[in-house]
């Protein structure tokens, strides 16, 4: 399965298929520099926003454990 970056700004720069998505370690939370995926398209789906397909380096069926870090809705904006 794949994975979806979205809301995008269309006017991001820098975001090229076949590149690697890998963690910034800015969260404090994951250290930088772990390979998630790799980017197999982007396509804008509004006039507003691109969509990013990634094709992650693991198999979710594989995963035995997970963690689900929830933050306050208002931490977004």
């Amino acid at each position: 399965g794949y994975c979806f970056l979205e809301y995008i700004h269309v006017t991001t720069e820098g975001i090229y298929e076949g590149e690697d998505i890998i963690t910034s370690g800015k969260d404090n939370l994951f250290p930088s520099g772990i390979k998630v995926g790799k980017i197999v398209s982007i396509t804008t789906s509004t006039s507003l926003f691109k969509q990013v397909k990634v094709e992650p380096y693991f198999d979710i069926r594989d995963l035995d454990q997970v963690a689900v870090i929830m933050r306050d809705p208002m931490e977004i904006f």
